[in-house]
């Protein structure tokens, strides 16, 4: 159906429906593949990617499972996501339910310093997993797992694109 889409010049759904593929079968390496290629022709078509979106996207194609990633400010206002897409879950409305926790662990850190700052958050469902990890102390960058994404290399790729991401907030 997507390269149905494709030779109808309807480049945008294409896009989707390898994303929804790509999330439902994170161990098709060629659908990913094909995944890449057609977001980089999509961004070229846009003007190429922008600021944080490399980032995000980064996170979620390099790891097994992710399906979503968001850099968003502990107030709840996401400043850029990407999404694999196929989701019936509000991710975003998801994440600022989150934010706020993590604004409470965060506060609760800085008012007992025996407890310690907050490194990261993790929360897990039966449906998914959230791990969020603070930027600044404006910022966290957070990434979405199936049941079966890579937890191991989730915690791994936020630590490694923070600095760039912090670059890109100055």
């Amino acid at each position: 159906m997507a390269e149905l889409y494709l030779s109808q010049n309807e480049l945008e759904k294409a896009v989707s429906i390898y994303r929804k593929l790509a999330r439902a079968t994170p161990a098709d390496q060629s659908t990913r593949q094909r995944l890449n290629e057609l977001e980089e022709w999509l961004e070229e078509e846009n003007g190429g990617p922008i600021g944080l979106r490399k980032y995000t996207k980064e996170l979620v194609q390099s790891i097994p499972g992710a399906v979503s990633s968001m850099v968003m400010g502990f107030d709840g206002l996401a400043l850029d996501s990407y999404h694999m897409g196929g989701s019936v879950l509000d991710i975003n409305a998801l994440l600022t339910e989150y934010s706020s926790v993590a604004l409470q662990l965060r506060r609760q850190g800085q008012a007992l310093p025996e407890v310690g700052a907050l490194t990261q958050l993790t929360v897990s469902t039966d449906k998914l997993t959230a791990l969020l990890h603070p930027l600044n102390e404006n910022y966290f960058l957070a990434v979405v797992l199936t049941p079966k994404g890579f937890r191991g290399k989730a915690q791994y790729m936020l630590r490694v694109l923070t600095p760039g991401i912090l670059q890109e907030l100055e």
